[in-house]
Order: C-alpha cells, then structure tokens, then sequence
C-alpha cells in the first residue's frame, strides 16, 4: 500500500467519510477498522464524488466478514 501511495496511487476514501469495512464478525474481530481501500491513479483522484461502505439490511447476515465499499467517479 505504501508502495502504491508512493506511485501516486490514492485511495477514494481521501476528503470523504471513511467507515469501518470489517470488525462486524461474531468472535474473531472485536475491534472496528477499514483495512479496505479502492485506489484511483493521482489524475482520477480530483474525480472521487463519493465513496461508501455498504452494509447489509438490518437482521441480514452477511457472507463475509469484510463490508464491500464503492467509490463514484466523475469521469
């Protein structure tokens, strides 16, 4: 990650909300943290319009211990 970051590579959750992607799992993971990211070159990183993290209905189970996120882009 650093390695990209250095590249020019950022992540979509720069000037936006970040939310915790996992720490919802029964057990293994008590703490909540967002070790997910979605990178976009540095000329797509002035077009970030959004990025969330999507969770599940309230009462659904998910499959993964990892929440998906999505970033919008203005391109």
């Amino acid at each position: 990650m650093a390695l990209l970051i250095e590249a020019g590579w950022r992540s979509t959750h720069f000037d936006h909300v970040r939310q915790a992607t996992v720490g919802h799992w029964h057990g293994s993971e008590s703490w909540e943290h967002a070790p997910d990211h979605i990178l976009v070159s540095s000329d797509l990183a002035a077009d970030v319009l959004r990025h969330e993290t999507l969770r599940p209905p309230p009462g659904v189970e998910p499959l993964s211990d990892h929440h998906a996120i999505v970033a919008t882009l203005a391109i």
